[in-house]
C-alpha cells in the first residue's frame, strides 16, 4: 500500500503546507517569459494525474497542440522523496525544497520545464481550493485502482452494441474531420396546429451517405459557410437568426419567406424517423363555378384539390401573415409535396362561407351566378387568385394588342422598381409579359368578356426593350422586373430612356414624376480658384448650369461616393459628364485632404495642370505659376552625363541618368526600380556627381552594400569623397561633410543615431535597397522620414514586394503628399485594388506614381544577357516524414478551424502564420521542427543530389534558404563528405561578408550557402552558374533579387535557378502564390490588370489545400 493512504488527518495540514512552499519555490526558478508558453495548450488538455504509486510520487501525461513542437505527449513526474517523509512534524520547508523531484520526457533545456511548471501550478490550484482533510483525501483518491479503471473502461464500450451502426452514424469517431463534408439538412415539422423549421448540420460519413445530423437551436450564423451548400442556405440562415433574436419566432410570415427559400432544394425533409423527402410548391388558389344544366356551384381549390373544411382538415395549416393576408399550406403526404398560397382575408371569408356547413350544398340559377361571376372577376390576381368560370358565364373573347409600357414606381427612399408591363386598361394590376394567365376575363358596367393575349409576342417586345435600354444591368426583382436601387442607376436609366426617342415604351409614373435631369455639367461650365500654401495648392470654385451655381465641393463629394448626378433641388438632376469625371477623379487622386476643400502636394502640379487642360476657366496666384513654370523647365531640360563619371553608361542607363536630372530641377523625389543587377548604383553616382556642387549628399544602404557604395563611387566617380560613417569621428564626420562629400551609412546606425543626422540639412537624400522603409511604423522608416534634404532619391528592385502599404511608406519618404494620408489611400487605392481588384483604380494608381517610379526589367533593356532557366525539383516524402507533416497539418487545421474569426480573436493572424511556418520548417527538413529526428530528409537527400551533379559538370551555385537552422544542416551534411563552400548570414559581420564574396568570387568554393535576409541584396556574385533556392518564399521579388546576385551585369554564362519544393505541402502552395504577386507588382508599375494580398481565412486554406491529392 501507498505510504500516501497512510497519512493521518493531524499530519495533514503541514504537509499541504510544504507541499505548496515546494511547490511555489520551483516556481520561482521558472523564467516569466516561458510561463506564456502555457496559454498554448488547449484547457481541456490540462495535466491527468494518471498515477500515485509511490509515495507523493504525481506522475501526469500530458498531452497537448502547440505551433513549436506540434502534437506531444510528455510524461512528468512530481516526487518528494520518501525518506525525508516518515516524521512529518520533523519536516521543514527548505528539506521540502531541497528534495522535491521533478522529471520531465521533453527536451527542453531549462528546468523546470513548461510541463513540469503546468503540473505544479495543477498540484497547486487542487491543494489550495481544498481543506487539509479535503486535499488527503484527494491525494489518496490518484492512487489507481486497476478494477476500477477496468469497469470504466467496459463502460465506455457502447459503440459495440448492437445499434452500432446508428451510434457511428452520429460519430464516426475514426474519420478525418477535415476530409468530411458537411451540409445543412432542413426539416419540416407540419401539422395543422403549427409549422416550423429546423436545422440539422449533417457530416457525411466514410463509407458513404449522411449521418442523421445535430439539430442547430442557437447561433445558426456561427454556421461553417462550408456546410452552406445551396444558394439558399445562407439567406434561410439569415431569415431563421433574425426570427429568432427578434423573440418573434417563426410566424407565418417568416415561414412563407423560408419556405420560398426552400423552393427545389435537394434536402429539405419532413421531420420524421425516416426523413421523408418533401418539395414545396407554391400555386394560387382557384376559385371555380362549374354548371350542370342552369344549375351553378361555386368552390375553391389549391392545385385541383377541393379546399373545404379548412379547420377541421388535418392536411392544412392556415396563419395569419397581417390583417390582410393569411398563408394556407396543405400537404400531400402520398405525393411527398407541400402546397403553399397566399390569399387575402375576403378571399379567406369566401372559402369559410362556401365550406359553412348550411352552404355546402348552396346552388345558384342563373342571374345569382352572374352576380357572383361579377363579384369574384374582380378580386382575380395572376398567381394568387385565378377564377375559373364556364363559357356561359365568361363572355366573349377578343384579342389583346401586345403593347408594352414601362412602369417606374419609388422603392425605398431613393431607388425605383423598374416594370416591364403589358398595357391593359381593363386590369387594375397590368399583366407581366409572357407570363400566365393567357385569358383575362373582365367584368364591367358593360358586361363581361375575355382578353386573349399573345404571350410570345409579348415577352418578344419586352425582351428587345430591356436589351436596349440596358436593364439587365439591374438587380433582377421578378420577371421582367429590376431594380434601380441608388439615384444615380435610377437617372442614369432615365437618360437611357430619353435617348431611345420613339423608340422607347410609355413611362407610367404613379404620381408625378418624382426626378427628372434637367443638364450636363461639362469641363466648360466650370470655374476653378487655385490659391498656395507651404507646400500645397487649394482648389475652389463652382459650375454653372441654367443659372445655378454649383459648387466644386458638391461636384466632389458625389465623386467619392460614386455618383454620377448632383441634386439642384424640387426632384431635378444635373449630370456630370464622364470626361469631368475622370479630370476631377484624377486630381483628387492626388489631393492631400480627406474633406471637400481640394488640395494637392507640388508632387501634383503635373497631374492637375494636365486635368485643368485648357477648356476649364483657372484663376490661378503667382506660386501656381512659378510651379508651372519649374515643371515646364524640367521638360525642356536636356541633361547631359557629367564628364567626370568613368564610366561607358549603356543607353538606358543613359536615359535612366536623364530622367533622375529631371527629376531633380523640378524638385520631387523618385524611385529609380529597375531590375537587379542593371546598374542602379551607377545612375545614381551620375545624379551625385550633377548635385555635387550644392552640397552634402547621405547615403543610407544596408549593412552589406556600403562598402559597395564606397568601392563604385572611387571606382566611377573619383571626383566625390565617400566615407564610411562606421569608420570615422561620426560627430565630426557630419558637421563637416560639404559639397562633393558623400556620407555612407547603415539603416541601423541612422535609426541609432538619427538625432546627430537631423542636426543639419542634406542635399541629396539617397536610399538603397529602399524595401527597407516599407514598413511605414517601424522605427526604422521614422528615422529615415526625419532626414531633411533637398531632394530624395530612392533605389529598389523590389519598390512592392506584397501589398500596396509597402508604396505608400516609400513614395510618403520620398515624395510627401503624393499619394495622401494612409487613410485616403486605403479607401481610394489599396483596398479596391487588393480587396475588390478593381481595374480602374489599378490602372488609376499607376498613373499617379509611374511619373515618380522608373522600372527597366533585364529582359527589356538587355539582349545580351545570358539566359536565365527556372527548374522547379520536387522532393518526395518518405513514409515517416509524410506521417509527421500530416499529423501537424491536421492539428493545424483543428486548432484554426475551431476557434473564431480573425474579427473575434486579434491573435488569430498570428497563430495562422505561427502554423505556416512550422509546416514550411517541416517540409524543409523534420529536424528543424523535433530535434530528436536523426534520420534525414527528402529536401537535404535532393540538394546533395544536385550538389554532386553540378560539380562533375564544374559548376557553382548560390544556395539561399530563410532558415539559418536549414544552412545549418546542409553544412553538415557538406563538411561530411568535404565540399568547400562560404557561408553568410544575419550574423556575419561585414568584412567577414566581403572577405566571404571576394574568396568565392576568386574560385574558392563550390558553394556559397547564404541566408535569404542577409545576402539577398547588395551582393555580386557572378561566379556562380546556378542558384538553388532550398524553400520558397512568399513573393518571389524577393527570391529574384537574391537570384540576380548571379544573373547580373557581368554574367558571361546561362544560369539555371532551382526551386527546390516539397511535394502535396505547403511549398506547393506558395509557388501558387508567386503569379499574384509578380502581377500586383506589374499592376502598379506597368499597368497589369490584377493585385491582391491574402486574407487569414486563405491562409489557412492554404493549409488545408497543401496535402496529398485525392487525400
Amino acid at each position: 500500500m501507498s505510504k500516501l493512504s497512510q497519512l493521518d488527518l493531524p499530519q495533514s495540514s503541514g504537509l499541504v503546507v510544504h507541499i505548496l512552499s515546494a511547490i511555489a519555490q520551483q516556481e520561482k526558478k521558472f523564467r516569466p517569459q516561458q510561463l506564456l508558453m502555457s496559454r498554448y495548450f488547449a484547457s481541456n488538455d490540462l495535466p491527468r494525474l494518471k498515477d500515485a504509486e509511490a509515495s507523493l510520487a504525481f506522475q501526469f501525461e500530458l498531452e497537448g497542440v502547440s505551433p513549436v513542437k506540434g502534437q506531444f505527449t510528455t510524461g512528468i513526474a512530481v516526487e518528494l522523496d520518501p525518506k525525508h517523509l516518515h516524521q512529518i512534524g520533523d519536516i521543514t520547508a527548505s528539506k521540502v525544497i531541497r528534495n522535491i523531484l521533478l522529471t520531465c520526457s521533453c527536451t527542453e533545456t531549462i528546468k523546470p520545464c513548461v510541463h513540469q511548471v503546468h503540473c505544479l501550478n495543477y498540484l497547486r490550484r487542487q491543494l489550495t481550493q481544498r481543506s487539509p482533510s479535503d486535499a488527503v483525501e484527494w491525494m489518496q483518491s490518484c492512487i489507481t485502482d486497476g478494477r476500477q479503471a477496468g469497469r470504466k473502461l467496459v463502460e465506455s464500450l457502447t459503440y459495440l452494441k448492437p445499434d452500432i451502426e446508428e451510434t457511428l452514424a452520429e460519430t464516426d469517431p475514426d474519420e478525418d474531420p477535415d476530409r468530411r463534408l458537411q451540409r445543412i439538412q432542413w426539416r419540416l415539422q407540419y401539422s395543422n396546429y403549427g409549422v416550423s423549421i429546423q436545422a440539422h448540420l449533417q457530416t457525411s460519413r466514410k463509407r458513404g451517405g449522411w449521418n442523421k445530423g445535430r439539430l442547430l437551436r442557437d447561433n445558426l450564423d456561427s454556421v461553417p459557410d462550408t456546410a452552406l451548400s445551396h444558394p439558399a442556405d445562407k439567406m434561410l440562415v439569415l431569415v431563421l437568426q433574425s426570427a429568432e433574436d427578434s423573440y418573434r419566432g417563426q410566424t407565418p410570415r417568416v415561414i412563407r419567406e423560408c419556405l420560398r427559400l426552400l423552393i427545389d432544394h435537394p434536402n429539405c425533409t419532413l421531420d420524421d424517423p425516416v426523413q421523408t423527402p418533401i418539395r414545396i410548391r407554391e400555386v394560387p388558389v382557384e376559385v371555380r363555378v362549374e354548371q350542370e344544366a342552369e344549375a351553378f356551384k361555386p368552390a375553391v381549390f389549391q392545385s385541383n384539390v377541393r379546399i373545404d373544411a379548412i379547420h377541421e382538415d388535418p392536411t392544412i395549416f392556415l396563419g395569419t401573415i397581417h390583417n390582410q393576408e393569411s398563408l394556407l399550406l396543405r400537404i400531400d403526404r402520398q405525393r411527398h409535396v407541400l402546397f403553399m398560397s397566399t390569399i387575402e382575408s375576403r378571399i379567406l371569408r369566401l372559402i369559410n362561407d362556401l365550406s359553412a356547413a348550411e352552404r355546402r350544398e348552396a346552388i345558384m340559377d342563373r342571374d345569382t351566378a352572374e352576380k357572383f361571376a361579377d363579384l369574384i372577376v374582380h378580386v382575380a390576381k395572376p398567381k394568387r387568385l385565378e377564377v375559373q368560370l364556364p363559357e356561359s358565364l365568361a363572355g366573349p373573347e377578343q384579342p389583346l394588342e401586345p403593347k408594352i409600357e414601362l412602369h417606374l414606381s419609388p422603392r425605398g427612399k431613393e431607388g425605383l422598381q423598374v416594370a416591364l408591363r403589358v398595357a391593359c386598361d381593363a386590369v387594375v394590376e397590368p399583366p407581366v409579359p409572357g407570363q400566365d394567365p393567357e385569358r383575362l376575363r373582365i367584368a364591367t358596367t358593360a358586361g363581361r368578356f375575355q382578353l386573349l393575349r399573345a404571350l410570345e409576342e409579348e415577352a418578344s417586345i419586352a425582351e428587345e426593350f430591356a436589351q436596349a435600354a440596358e436593364l439587365n444591368l439591374l438587380p433582377y426583382d421578378a420577371p421582367f422586373t429590376w431594380l434601380a436601387a441608388t439615384p444615380d442607376d435610377a437617372l442614369d436609366l432615365l437618360q437611357r430612356i430619353q435617348n431611345l426617342g420613339e423608340k422607347a415604351p410609355p413611362v407610367c409614373w404613379p404620381k408625378s414624376q418624382p426626378m427628372q435631369v434637367v443638364g450636363e455639367i461639362t469641363p466648360q461650365r466650370l470655374q476653378v480658384k487655385l490659391s498656395s500654401g507651404r507646400d500645397w495648392f487649394g482648389l475652389d470654385g463652382f459650375a454653372e448650369l441654367n443659372g445655378l451655381e454649383i459648387p466644386l465641393a458638391e461636384l466632389l463629394s458625389a465623386l467619392r461616393q460614386g455618383r454620377r448626378f448632383v441634386p439642384l433641388g424640387d426632384g431635378q438632376f444635373a449630370q456630370i459628364s464622364d470626361t469631368l469625371r475622370q479630370r476631377l477623379g484624377a486630381i483628387q487622386d492626388v489631393s492631400i485632404g480627406d474633406g471637400n476643400e481640394l488640395r494637392v502636394s507640388k508632387a501634383g502640379t503635373a497631374v492637375v495642370e494636365e486635368a485643368l487642360g485648357s477648356d476649364i476657366s483657372v484663376d490661378a496666384d503667382m506660386s501656381w505659376k512659378d510651379a508651372l513654370a519649374r515643371l515646364a523647365g524640367a521638360r525642356k531640360l536636356k541633361p547631359k552625363v557629367p564628364e567626370n563619371l568613368r564610366a561607358d553608361l549603356r543607353e538606358y542607363q543613359v536615359s535612366g541618368y536623364e530622367w533622375l536630372a529631371k527629376l531633380a530641377h523640378w524638385g520631387i523625389g523618385g524611385v529609380l526600380a529597375d531590375d537587379m543587377g542593371l546598374g542602379k548604383t551607377v545612375q545614381a553616382l551620375g545624379i551625385l556627381l550633377d548635385r555635387a556642387k550644392n552640397g552634402a549628399a547621405l547615403i543610407i544602404a544596408p549593412t552589406s552594400v556600403g562598402s559597395n557604395w564606397q568601392r563604385e563611387s572611387e571606382k566611377f566617380a573619383p571626383s566625390l569623397r565617400p566615407m564610411l560613417y562606421r569608420e570615422h569621428d561620426r560627430q565630426t564626420l557630419i558637421d563637416s561633410a560639404g559639397p562633393g562629400d558623400l556620407i555612407i551609412t547603415s539603416y541601423q546606425l541612422l535609426q541609432r543615431d538619427v538625432d546627430r543626422f537631423t542636426k543639419r540639412a542634406w542635399n541629396t537624400l539617397v536610399l538603397d535597397e529602399a524595401q527597407f522603409i516599407k514598413n511605414f511604423n517601424t522605427k526604422t522608416a521614422q528615422a529615415v522620414r526625419q532626414i531633411e534634404a533637398d531632394w530624395h532619391l530612392a533605389l529598389s528592385g523590389t519598390p512592392l514586394e506584397n501589398h500596396l502599404g509597402e508604396l505608400w511608406s516609400l513614395m510618403r519618404t520620398v515624395s510627401p503628399g503624393l499619394l495622401g494620408s494612409w487613410e485616403k489611400f486605403r479607401k481610394n487605392f489599396a483596398e479596391p485594388i487588393e480587396r475588390h481588384r478593381s481595374k480602374d483604380r489599378l490602372l488609376a494608381l499607376g498613373r499617379v506614381v509611374r511619373p515618380f517610379i522608373l522600372r527597366r526589367t533585364k529582359k527589356e533593356v538587355l539582349s545580351e544577357l545570358p539566359e536565365r532557366t527556372e527548374v522547379v525539383r520536387l522532393a518526395e516524402f518518405s513514409e515517416a516524414e509524410r506521417k509527421k507533416y500530416d499529423a501537424a497539418r491536421l492539428a493545424a487545421l483543428n486548432e484554426l478551424t475551431q476557434g473564431g474569426s480573425e474579427d473575434s480573436d486579434p491573435q488569430m493572424r498570428i497563430r495562422v502564420l505561427a502554423w505556416l511556418t512550422r509546416l514550411r520548417q517541416l517540409a524543409c527538413h523534420p529536424r528543424l521542427v523535433d530535434k530528436r529526428w536523426d534520420k534525414s530528409s527528402a529536401k537535404l537527400d535532393l540538394f546533395m543530389e544536385i550538389v554532386s551533379e553540378l560539380r562533375e559538370g564544374e559548376h557553382r551555385a548560390l544556395v539561399f534558404s530563410q532558415f539559418v537552422q536549414h544552412l545549418s544542416l546542409l553544412r553538415e551534411s557538406l563538411d561530411r563528405v568535404g565540399i568547400k563552400y562560404q557561408y553568410l548570414d544575419g550574423a556575419t559581420p561585414a568584412a567577414k561578408r566581403q572577405e566571404a564574396v571576394d574568396a568565392f568570387q576568386a574560385g574558392h568554393g563550390d558553394l556559397f550557402l547564404i541566408s535569404l535576409k542577409a545576402g539577398g541584396t547588395g551582393l555580386n556574385l557572378t561566379a556562380a552558374d546556378y542558384v538553388i533556392h532550398m524553400d520558397p518564399w512568399w513573393n518571389p521579388a524577393v527570391e529574384d533579387q537574391a537570384t540576380d546576385r548571379a544573373h547580373r551585369l557581368g554574367q558571361l554564362r546561362a544560369v539555371t535557378v532551382y526551386r527546390l519544393v516539397a511535394k502535396d505541402t505547403i511549398e506547393q502552395q506558395i509557388l501558387a502564390l508567386h503569379e499574384d504577386k509578380r502581377e500586383l507588382i506589374a499592376g502598379v508599375l506597368d499597368g497589369a490588370d490584377r493585385a491582391g494580398r491574402l486574407s487569414t481565412d486563405e491562409l489557412i486554406s492554404l493549409i488545408r489545400l497543401s496535402q496529398i491529392e485525392g487525400h
